[in-house]
């Protein structure tokens, strides 16, 4: 499944604040260039739902998205910001230590 640039921005949106009603991911879209019409991403956002991309909850006007699983895999990522997350919580990760095997119970029956 491919994704246009619009949807990788609703996508990038969505992440940020977790859900959005149509008409304020319309006014971040058009803050990030994309210009395009209110009913252009509603149609983006039934195609997107429709797919298994977003979630959605209520109904009419008061419908809000939200990415879901399926949706995330598309998600841009920092390469080098995770790594660093990543580094960061390793590094603060004590080293295992092996403990000797407890004696084992063996239980007599009589």
């Amino acid at each position: 499944m491919n994704i246009s640039s619009r949807e990788q921005k609703i996508i990038d949106i969505l992440l940020e604040q977790e859900s959005f009603q149509s008409s304020k991911i319309h006014e971040l879209l058009a803050k990030r260039g994309e210009h395009v019409s209110l009913v252009t991403v509603k149609r983006t956002l039934s195609d997107m739902t429709a797919r298994g991309t977003l979630l959605t909850s209520g109904s009419g006007r008061s419908s809000s998205y939200e990415v879901s699983v399926l949706g995330r895999i598309f998600a841009d990522i920092d390469a080098r910001a995770y790594c660093t997350i990543e580094h960061n919580a390793l590094a603060h990760v004590p080293p295992k230590t092996t403990k000797p095997d407890a004696p084992q119970r063996v239980s007599e029956k009589t």
